[in-house]
């Protein structure tokens, strides 16, 4: 089994290292892949090579793309690639806004697909299920029917973000529930609902003096709400943020103070 990050853009920040290289302390994988669409670059990108395989990857000009902002068409590229990737080799794929905890690898069994609810409601639905983290077999239903319907959002007029990640997921889950493994997920990419008191507030303050919760496998910090030129060794040194905790807890100050 191999693990795969994407990324969508030049800019690679000291939260994407950590992402990259808390996975390679922690995931039980063959190999760990950074795909990407446009080569990183700076200093953290440099410092991955020779530790990752980098593979280049081409999108496709879709009619959304003409209508979304760059943000919005880096969020749907990064979602294609995932899906088209789970559906060709199968394994581990994480948004780089992640840091791992626990290896990920044993837990897929006899799934298709393992799942980890969302507590923050997409734009069609109550009930849905994260994307930044998704474990699948090669040649997935749900994640073939996951690509279909992503697809069918790429081809529209109308640029929405979750329509290529979760709100698809979420619908090709639903569609196939039997296949699904649900073993208490949401320690994927935990939420803490009372905690998240509106984007304005920003994940990472919000989540000062909480513990990691002692059966997480991967934190996700929702990188599109944190300011990510903020995050760098010196705010790792003095936070009390989960995410930081998580950090001292994963790697050395050596692999982190960086």
């Amino acid at each position: 089994m191999n693990m795969y990050f994407a990324s969508t853009h030049a800019d690679f920040f000291y939260l994407h290292y950590l992402g990259v290289i808390s996975a390679i302390k922690t995931q039980q994988v063959d190999k760990i892949v950074l795909i990407c669409t446009v080569p990183p670059e700076g200093y953290y990108a440099d410092k991955l090579k020779g530790l990752v395989e980098f593979q280049q990857f081409t999108i496709d000009d879709f009619s959304q793309f003409r209508h979304a902002t760059s943000q919005l068409k880096a969020a749907h590229s990064k979602d294609y690639i995932q899906w088209v990737t789970l559906l060709a080799n199968g394994g581990i794929f994480a948004d780089l806004d992640t840091i791992s905890i626990n290896s990920l690898s044993g837990l897929l069994g006899s799934f298709d697909v393992i799942a980890s609810p969302r507590y923050l409601p997409t734009f069609f639905s109550q009930v849905s299920y994260e994307s930044a983290v998704v474990v699948a077999k090669k040649n997935s239903v749900v994640v073939n029917d996951t690509l279909r319907f992503a697809l069918q959002a790429l081809n529209g007029n109308e640029p929405k973000y979750q329509t290529t990640g979760p709100i698809a997921y979420t619908k090709a889950i639903n569609l196939h529930k039997n296949v699904v493994g649900f073993p208490g997920l949401d320690v994927l990419s935990p939420r803490i609902k009372p905690l998240l008191k509106g984007l304005q507030n920003r994940y990472v303050p919000v989540w000062d003096n909480i513990p990691v919760p002692s059966n997480c496998y991967i934190l996700h910090i929702f990188a599109s709400t944190a300011d990510l030129t903020k995050i760098d060794k010196d705010w790792v040194a003095v936070s009390n943020t989960m995410y930081a905790k998580a950090i001292k807890q994963v790697l050395t100050r050596d692999e982190w103070y960086v």
